[in-house]
């Protein structure tokens, strides 16, 4: 798919499916945010990069990271894809994968890792800005969340096989981007504690979409998490 309306940001995508003045209001203000943070990363990572002496100290992008980013872009076409053809239970499972499935499972690992390293009192800036971004994201997936449950429950239904496995993809891609980042690990954060975390954090997008839970008995290894959560929102019967 090559046109215009596959690039779209799945924020967009949404706000042309809703009627809901409320909703709308809510996902510009999402599309204000997710704007302007590329460039902030991108400054970041570019002091880093000026800040090492060897300049090939920053690596270029791994396999796993581009497989992962693949993988969430045709999510993101196959939301077009869906919107255009007006199908609302496939585009029910096409909002967990772009609103659940990027939000829980693979921007909070990137994050974590970050926090753990200011935690240290390293990078203290970079973890900053992360920890604000961290929390703007939980706050958009817990209105992604709430959405999907709305427009399954109004419109078609969510299907746990097919939820399930698009959540197992994605842990299996962002598992393998974990051992690829940290493969040696750092004082309180290892690749299969980030492993576990994804189950966990898939587990508790299952439970508030009244689903069965993904992998059972998954913990999260990280508690110091809950002190960066906003309030919940409630999620609506």
């Amino acid at each position: 798919m090559t046109s215009a309306a596959t690039r779209r940001p799945p924020a967009l995508i949404t706000w042309h499916l809703l009627g809901s003045p409320d909703c709308r209001q809510f996902l510009a203000r999402q599309l204000f945010d997710e704007g302007q943070r590329p460039a902030a990363v991108r400054i970041a990572t570019a002091t880093l990069e000026t800040a090492t002496e060897d300049s090939a100290a920053t690596p270029p992008i791994t396999e796993p990271a581009r497989r992962l980013r693949d993988w969430l872009q045709a999510r993101y076409d196959d939301l077009a894809a869906s919107a255009a053809d007006a199908d609302p239970p496939t585009i029910c499972h096409h909002l967990a994968a772009c609103h659940v499935v990027a939000k829980a499972l693979l921007l909070q690992p990137i994050a974590i890792q970050l926090l753990t390293i200011g935690r240290r009192g390293r990078l203290l800036g970079m973890a900053q800005l992360f920890g604000h971004l961290l929390h703007d994201e939980i706050i958009h997936l817990q209105f992604g969340l709430t959405l999907i449950k709305h427009v399954a429950r109004r419109q078609g239904e969510l299907h746990p096989e097919r939820l399930h496995n698009i959540l197992a993809q994605a842990i299996e891609l962002a598992t393998d981007q974990a051992y690829a980042s940290l493969p040696q690990g750092l004082p309180g954060l290892n690749a299969p504690m980030l492993e576990e975390y994804l189950a966990h954090a898939a587990n508790r997008c299952c439970d508030l979409l009244q689903l069965p839970p993904l992998q059972p008995g998954a913990i999260n290894p990280f508690s110091w998490m809950s002190e960066l959560r906003p309030p919940a929102i409630p999620i609506l019967p």
